[in-house]
């Protein structure tokens, strides 16, 4: 636990990593204040938000049962220097955060982030419905699916979401898919099928 105490972020990242391989149930709570400082801290703690992220997957794989953390690493946002533009470096938090918050059963949450403005948040959180929602996360696929996405691969993870949990009656959604989508969705809609 002192290493999740650490300032370094990769110090804490490593401890994470340790908790999480060897199962340590009663460091959930150092792993929560460790992912909520460098939070606070940001940038300057945690570039590339790999203590964040290491911390989020400790948690996860711990089956930590209080969506809070994961919901706040679901809001975060970390713009970094690069060249041109700023990069997001939380997007990976809040694809992890995705998937454990499917798993605690917060598909309000899960309809927030399929409206990320990274696709390969969105696509989390459609991997997510599919692999922990249930029957209610149906209609926020089908809803996903019918609005559409800029990114073609995030509609198809939406549309092989969708087919996992329905099964044979999201077929009329794939086949919608592969006559009416842009090319690039249609190769992918067949591979989801």
């Amino acid at each position: 636990s002192r290493g999740l105490r650490h300032r370094s972020c990769f110090v804490a990242q490593r401890a994470a990593q340790i908790i999480e391989s060897e199962r340590h149930q009663d460091l959930d709570e150092d792993l929560v204040a460790a992912l909520d400082r460098f939070m606070i801290k940001g940038v300057k703690a945690d570039p590339g938000c790999v203590a964040k992220i290491a911390a989020a997957e400790a948690l996860d794989a711990l089956d930590h049962l209080d969506p809070g953390p994961f919901r706040r690493g679901a809001a975060c946002v970390q713009k970094e220097p690069a060249w041109g533009q700023p990069i997001d470096t939380a997007k990976g938090l809040r694809a992890v955060c995705a998937l454990a918050l499917a798993r605690v059963g917060e598909l309000d949450d899960l309809a927030d982030l399929m409206a990320d403005p990274e696709p390969t948040v969105r696509a989390a959180a459609a991997r997510a419905v599919a692999g922990h929602a249930g029957i209610g996360g149906s209609a926020l696929l089908r809803l996903k699916i019918a609005l559409g996405d800029d990114e073609p691969a995030v509609t198809a993870e939406a549309l092989g979401a969708m087919l996992v949990l329905a099964g044979d009656q999201a077929l009329p959604l794939a086949v919608r898919a592969l006559t009416t989508g842009e090319p690039a969705l249609q190769d992918l809609a067949a591979l989801a099928i």
